[in-house]
């Protein structure tokens, strides 16, 4: 059963949609990297996945992710340059998210777990006015390690539940 989704794996192809088998725990990185034909990627329900690897999806043409349950990692310049990107749908698990994960995107709203411990730098696009955050403001002040958060033109909402 396929456990991993290698390196490059991807990126000289021309697909559009792809689903990731259940049994997949990682995503390397570059798996789908400057594939911009990629709109589409869904997660075979019961999904195993807990990395996504640096630069996994960086300039694909993906629209919307639901990040699975499972996934505790989103590596740095994960999303970065997904243009078309306007939705992220993530939930309580994902530990750490590696800087830039989603810049030069086109979200303007996102939802951070609080079970989040490592939040790297300039993750949140500038089109990104709300971030509904599950923890408290202490505890975003702790993530973040500045006492005004990283993102003064963005609008933190608190006790945030999906």
């Amino acid at each position: 059963k396929l456990k991993t989704i290698g390196v490059n794996a991807f990126g000289s192809t021309k697909i559009t949609n792809f689903i990731v088998p259940k049994n997949v725990v990682t995503i390397e990185a570059q798996a789908f990297q400057f594939l911009n034909t990629l709109t589409s990627v869904t997660f075979a329900e019961g999904s195993q996945l807990a990395t996504i690897g640096d630069n996994a999806f960086r300039e694909t043409g993906l629209t919307d992710i639901a990040i699975p349950a499972s996934v505790s990692t989103i590596g740095r310049y994960a999303f970065h340059n997904c243009n078309n990107l306007t939705n992220i749908e993530m939930t309580e698990g994902v530990t750490s998210i590696g800087d830039y994960a989603f810049t030069d995107t086109s979200i303007t709203s996102i939802f951070l777990p609080k079970s989040l411990t490592t939040l790297g730098s300039a993750v949140i696009p500038d089109t990104c006015l709300d971030i509904y955050y599950a923890g408290s403001q202490n505890d975003w002040y702790i993530l973040t390690n500045n006492p005004d958060g990283y993102y003064p033109d963005t609008t933190v909402h608190y006790n945030w539940v999906v």
